[in-house]
């Protein structure tokens, strides 16, 4: 008797484990509708850009020169002639409304310390942006140095990090954020034609969209945490269109999480894939186990489905 009850126990066991597992693997595939992949696109496509405070904007505020005088888009401190273009378009961009600048030097880490506010209002597009930059240039040899501007010639790497928090608004879309790029980059000597660059970009804040393909406007909270691998930068490129966006390419990984709490209930969902940014001012969107693939603009930050 006792070993038929402590079969049946086992088997019962058996079966619960099967159960239970099934339910979990259930509950870890994930369903997307079209709303939730369309907010999703719009707060990846944010995140990305240059004119609404995304990565892109960082990236060109790395590779500016900077002292306690103003932070200069004329001429990169990455190469004094890697923008040098007819128009030079690339430089105003949305920036000039820089206001409340500070600067200030760490002899003792190496880092230049800038702070200011970056507003621009047009027809198009609202934005204000508090903007915290760090860097560190070195020399060959790893060595510090104190200015940039005119020591443009030894400047092999760059140790950026950038934090900017604020907001930005348009007829489609209202967000506000707090994001932060750390970058490191080599090749920054006129003996390289490649610049490559490492880091994460990680962001944080609300989104209200009015979307396209599933009608409505909704809204989001989200994090957001891309990681940069060996992304390039062609100066040739960049020379030629005076745009980062056109000269940029690689493999961006990214895993977003959203929340949207509605009469009371608190919902999740997570979404991982991958970035491609395609040298064309371009980057193509792709989510994990989702057949679309999104078309973004790197200055604009738009989304084509």
């Amino acid at each position: 008797m006792k070993n038929q009850i402590t079969i049946l126990i086992f088997l019962a066991a058996v079966l619960m484990t099967v159960v239970y597992g099934c339910n979990t693997v259930n509950t870890t595939e994930q369903e997307f509708s079209d709303e939730e992949i369309e907010i999703a696109g719009e707060i990846i496509a944010e995140s990305l850009s240059n004119e609404r405070g995304g990565f892109m904007s960082s990236l060109y505020d790395a590779f500016s020169e900077v002292d306690e005088d103003g932070i200069n888009y004329q001429h990169s401190s990455a190469n004094s002639e890697l923008f040098s273009s007819s128009n030079n378009t690339y430089s105003n961009v949305n920036r000039n409304g820089e206001s409340e600048y500070s600067a200030e030097y760490d002899p003792d880490t190496g880092e230049h310390i800038i702070t200011f506010i970056r507003f621009f209002q047009g027809p198009l597009l609202t934005k204000s942006i508090s903007v915290l930059n760090k860097y560190i240039f070195s020399d060959v040899n790893r060595e510090f140095l104190q200015f940039p501007r005119r020591q443009q010639n030894l400047i092999e790497t760059i140790d950026f990090k950038g934090v900017r928090s604020g907001m930005a608004q348009n007829e489609r879309r209202t967000s506000s954020f707090t994001r932060t790029d750390t970058l490191f980059t080599t090749g920054i000597s006129s003996e390289s034609d490649i610049l490559s660059l490492e880091g994460s970009h990680d962001g944080e804040g609300e989104m209200t969209a009015n979307l396209v393909r599933a009608t409505g406007t909704t809204e989001r909270s989200y994090r957001v945490r891309f990681d940069f691998q060996n992304i390039q930068v062609d100066k040739a490129v960049v020379r030629e269109s005076g745009s980062l966006e056109n000269g940029i390419t690689g493999i961006v990984t990214y895993r977003l999480k959203m929340t949207r709490t509605t009469d009371g209930q608190t919902r999740e969902k997570t979404l991982n894939g991958i970035i491609e940014l395609t040298g064309d001012g371009q980057a193509l969107l792709r989510f994990d186990r989702i057949k679309d693939t999104f078309t973004i603009a790197l200055r604009k930050g738009t989304l084509n489905l």
